[in-house]
């Protein structure tokens, strides 16, 4: 029963919140398996065997499959949940949000819930036809190599410090024309100051430099502009980049450009700018500058 309530535990951890006293609360049945187990062992020795012959493996043993199966199921749904709020923040609140969609998590998911969907028709086939545990170790020998693999990404990873990201799904505000003019200048004022050339520059740092919040720079980014701030600020970047390109590569690669406008992840670059222009960065160049030699470019990796 720990099982679910612990992954949900570290994808909320993972993703920047902050986890309560109230999670001990989700170990509660974990606290009941437990205590269960822990009575059948101080049982004596035939009570212990009747219980077991009789009441645990025809009825409990079935039924706690079905509570852990469950359980994992509504955590797992849980976990889903909050990555893809976390993600929907980062794209409204940070122009790096690439270096923090953490992909292992989502690659966990999906195979713990493959595992899970294997485990219900075992569930299913074992109203007619019991299984043994024996016959039901190689899933939980899968779920251990998960739990290793997760560990490995989360060792390897484990320098990354999360940005910390409010929820302004919920807030509104009342733009009238005012607004959308200080929309543009806050965009005239972020394109003239540069700041869109840092890597990790967020929403938080813009509101900073503005004396606002976080809430109404976004709504009055969002409705003044019809844009979030990440696309404001790639945009931004990609544009600079291809003002660039159109003047050749002067002996740097595009990867080398890309970074120096505020990008710091090839795959974050490659695909902002493939959502902006409509062509790749080396088609795109292809079509400024026909005659360009692009061995560097390709030498560095990028998207061809």
């Amino acid at each position: 029963m720990a099982y679910g309530p612990l992954i949900y535990a570290y994808v909320l951890t993972l993703s920047g919140l902050t986890i309560g006293r109230r999670i001990y609360l989700h170990l509660i049945p974990l606290g009941v398996q437990v205590a269960y187990y822990l009575i059948l062992l101080l049982l004596p020795k035939h009570s212990s065997h009747e219980w077991i012959q009789n009441i645990h493996f025809p009825w409990i043993d079935y039924l706690l499959a079905v509570l852990v199966t469950f359980s994992m199921s509504v955590y797992l749904y849980a976990s889903y949940r909050r990555l893809i709020n976390f993600n929907r923040q980062l794209e409204q609140q940070r122009s790096d949000s690439e270096a923090f969609r953490f992909p292992w998590i989502t690659r966990f998911l999906i195979l713990n819930t493959v595992s899970l969907t294997t485990l219900c028709v075992f569930l299913i086939l074992g109203l007619w036809y019991p299984f043994s545990y024996d016959e039901h170790f190689w899933l939980f020998s899968i779920q251990s190599l998960l739990l290793l693999y997760l560990s490995f990404e989360s060792w390897k990873f484990g320098d990354i410090q999360v940005p910390l990201l409010r929820d302004i799904s919920q807030c509104h505000i009342h733009l009238d024309q005012s607004e959308h003019e200080k929309a543009l200048s806050w965009q005239k004022l972020i394109q003239e100051s540069a700041w869109w050339k840092h890597p990790e520059f967020s929403l938080k740092d813009l509101a900073n430099q503005l004396g606002s919040n976080t809430s109404t720079v976004s709504q009055i980014l969002n409705k003044g502009l019809g844009k979030n701030f990440n696309t404001l600020i790639n945009e931004m970047r990609v544009n600079s980049i291809c003002e660039t390109l159109r003047s050749g590569l002067e002996g740097r690669s595009i990867l080398e450009i890309a970074f120096s406008k505020g990008f710091n992840s090839k795959n974050s670059f490659n695909r902002n700018f493939k959502n902006i222009v409509g062509l790749t960065p080396s088609e795109y160049l292809n079509s400024q500058v026909p005659n360009h030699k692009s061995l560097k470019y390709v030498k560095n990796g990028a998207n061809s």
